[in-house]
């Protein structure tokens, strides 16, 4: 084979490439003429449509010219006699002289069709150019109503007398002092402008213009369209837009489904649509022509470039077709096959390059193959993991996908079945109160992309509370959170140890509050029970020695031995604190320990005018307790009421009542008894009823209250594995629970 040099090489490459930017040259210039052509037409199309808008702007206009000129019109004013139509004659002499008037107008304008004179009371016809009209009433129309302020024009409307499409123009008639006298009503026929808008419009064989009304109705109808005008529905796109009050040009099927080059434009005064349109197909043989010059041109350069490109395809392109074979082997899988070095130097480097490329390509196979192998195998194995971990996990594992949508759960709840909830909303999942919140977690790790950690709260069937801590993970797929998997553990059995532990942290801080403050007690009531027990003797000596008249010092005496058995009961209720007295039980009603008590506080109660209500049931079962502290607890309970009641209502109320009621219920199949102590006094603050069982805490006066009652009621009640909790509201009263069980688990060495 000849070896050609550099040079003739080049030389060939160059011509081939000047060959086809050539053609490419000519068929931009194709379509820049397609493109000027339908652009000058579209030019042409605009500016008959604005010629033909004016014509019908002209035209409207000249009707109200005529409506305002006939209105205004001494000799109209003159000749309205009242009222014309009540007359017998044919025509009198005023009426012959305003319908000469209205003749010779008519005459001017000759597609004016008729002139009338509608009364004012009545909206009559009492005269008129045309016979046909006479005492037709038109109250209702709306160019008879708006005539009576101003010129109004109407919408095109449809003639009886005439029997064609007519446009009507009305204007008030006045005398010089301004009163109505009349409407004027001038119809005018839209022959006239038919002929008007479909003359000259120069645009070839198939160009018209048309009109249509606000219902798509022709008001004028195209050259090629036979029949009535106001009896057809024109439909199209140009139509369309036009009524929709838009202006522009497009290509689109006319109402005879002909494709066309249409500008439609919108009248907004008669509210008319003006289309001005042209057929493709003529529009096509315009562009054809002008392309027939160029295409024999095109034609002639390519039959020059094919005998000059056909050797140079046999000697370049042959070895080119053997490395794309040898391409679509290896796209194929087959990496075997290479090119064969053959034809020009740049070819021979070129099949060499290729063949390297393609032993790389093979080696990356393999490895893209081992490596896919290994990822699959991987991924079967983690798909497998996660199966197992979501089947036998004790969580509940859902993965949710951008629109809320559970997309996989592992296991049913609340007795809907998996397949059931897959497709759902997980936030129909959540409990009501808990929605909001858990939507807005959700759409918060969608939005950042960052898992959080949050508590929700579930209600069993049972009516039992569980907790749940959640987590939300989201899944990144090119930088975005594509799902989130959602992982809730329910912590209930925590939550309660934990509350537990709370309370059993209160208990044992309370423990040891009372065992130093009973250390200390019994310390200082041992130190002062002797020195009191001889200042109350002491006092009884002189009171016993003093003479009869010795009134004063006898008081005083009296006094001294009052304070110091006060301070002795203070001893004595610090000795009892202290000691933490293990008396023995026995079982006994609470309506009996009640009763003992009733008996030692109800004069008490008496005295101070207050109300005892007892509500107790005959069926209260025997518990295990000391009856001596329980006793002793209510006492307390019931004398911190009267002290309430007496501070709200220093006389008597009718709401001075305590209220003491006795209930058995049972909690964890547990029986429990449960007494109630509620007054309507002044109720506890709320800043102080944390502090209301601390020992020596009063809100009385100290020298009326030690401050220990409820502290020791609180240590007996616990001692007795009960509780004692309480209500209160300020200005409205208090509520003591006293709850104990039934069997407190105690033996006979307790």
């Amino acid at each position: 084979m000849k070896k050609y040099s550099f040079r003739q090489r080049q030389q060939l490459i160059l011509f081939l490439l000047a060959v086809v930017s050539s053609t490419i040259f000519l068929v931009i210039f194709l379509r820049m003429s397609h493109s000027y052509i339908t652009q000058q037409m579209t030019s042409r199309m605009n500016t008959v449509a604005e010629l033909k808008i004016n014509q019908v702007e002209q035209w409207l206009d000249q009707g109200r010219e005529v409506a305002q000129l006939v209105s205004t019109s001494h000799s109209t004013i003159e000749h309205i006699p009242p009222p014309l139509y009540l007359q017998d004659e044919a025509y009198t002499t005023e009426e012959a002289k305003l319908l000469t008037e209205f003749r010779a107008i008519e005459a001017v304008y000759p597609y004016i069709s008729s002139i009338s004179l509608l009364s004012v009371d009545e909206g009559k016809i009492f005269f008129s150019s045309d016979p046909k009209l006479f005492n037709r009433v038109r109250k209702n129309e709306a160019y008879f109503l708006a005539g009576q302020q101003d010129v109004y024009m109407s919408q095109i409307l449809y003639s009886v007398s005439s029997e064609a499409p007519i446009l009507t123009i009305s204007a008030p008639a006045r005398d010089e002092e301004g009163k109505l006298l009349a409407v004027v009503v001038v119809e005018m026929a839209l022959e006239d402008l038919a002929a008007t808008i479909n003359r000259s419009i120069g645009l070839g064989e198939t160009g018209k213009v048309y009109l249509v009304d606000a219902y798509g109705f022709y008001i004028t109808l195209p050259t090629n369209i036979q029949g009535n005008p106001l009896s057809t529905i024109a439909k199209s796109e140009g139509i369309r837009h036009a009524l929709s009050g838009l202006n522009g040009t497009d290509i689109y099927a006319n109402p005879q489904g002909l494709k066309v080059l249409g500008s439609y434009h919108w009248l907004p005064g008669p509210g008319l649509g003006l289309l001005v349109e042209i057929e493709e197909a003529e529009l096509y043989q315009q562009i054809e022509r002008a392309w027939s010059g160029i295409i024999i041109l095109i034609l002639s350069i390519l039959m020059l470039s094919l005998g000059a490109s056909y050797w140079l395809i046999k000697w370049l392109v042959a070895p080119l077709e053997k490395i794309a074979e040898v391409a679509g082997a290896i796209q194929t899988g087959d990496y075997d096959m290479r090119a064969e070095g053959e034809g020009p130097d740049e070819i021979i480097q070129l099949s060499v390059t290729f063949n390297e490329m393609a032993d790389s390509v093979q080696l990356s196979h393999d490895k893209l193959e081992q490596l896919v192998d290994e990822r699959t195998h991987e991924l079967r194995e983690s798909e497998e993991k996660i199966r197992s971990i979501s089947e036998n996990s004790s969580d509940l594992i859902i993965l949710v996908e951008q629109d809320l949508k559970i997309k996989f759960i592992n296991r049913s709840i609340r007795g809907l079945k998996t397949e059931d909830m897959i497709g759902t909303s997980v936030i129909d999942l959540a409990p009501n109160d808990f929605r909001k919140d858990t939507k807005d977690q959700f759409q918060k790790v969608f939005r950042t992309g960052k898992t959080t950690n949050f508590q929700s709260e579930s209600q069993t069937g049972e009516g039992e509370i569980q907790y749940f801590d959640v987590r939300l993970s989201p899944i990144i797929l090119d930088g975005k959170p594509v799902s989130v998997i959602s992982s809730s553990s329910d912590i209930t059995e925590r939550m309660r140890a934990e509350e537990e532990k709370r309370q059993m942290e209160i208990h044992l801080r309370q423990g040891q509050k009372l065992e130093s403050i009973g250390t200390l007690a019994s310390g200082v009531a041992h130190e002062i029970n002797n020195p009191i027990m001889g200042a109350m003797n002491y006092a009884q000596l002189i009171s016993q020695r003093l003479e009869p008249e010795q009134k004063q010092l006898r008081e005083y005496a009296g006094e001294i031995r009052y304070e110091t058995e006060r301070v002795a009961e203070i001893v004595r209720n610090l000795l009892a604190f202290a000691r933490e007295e293990k008396k023995t039980h026995s079982p006994a009603r609470m309506d009996d320990i009640l009763n003992r008590t009733l008996t030692l506080i109800r004069t008490v109660i008496k005295r101070d005018q207050i109300r005892l209500e007892v509500d107790l049931p005959d069926d209260l079962p025997t518990i295990k307790c000391r009856s001596q502290q329980i006793q002793q607890v209510l006492m307390n309970l019931l004398t911190n009421a009267r002290d309430a009641l007496n501070a709200r209502y220093p006389e008597y109320d009718p709401d001075k009542i305590v209220t003491v009621m006795v209930r058995s219920f049972e909690k964890d199949g547990q029986g429990w008894l449960r007494t109630t102590v509620e007054d309507h006094g002044v109720g506890i603050p709320a800043e102080i009823r944390e502090r209301i069982f601390d020992p020596f805490y009063t809100s009385k006066d100290r020298a009326l209250s030690t401050g220990l009652g409820l502290s020791i009621s609180l240590g007996i009640i616990q001692d007795h594995h009960g509780k004692l909790t309480f209500e209160s509201e300020e200005g409205k009263g208090t509520r003591f629970f006293l709850d104990l069980p039934v069997d407190n688990g105690w033996n006979s060495e307790d």
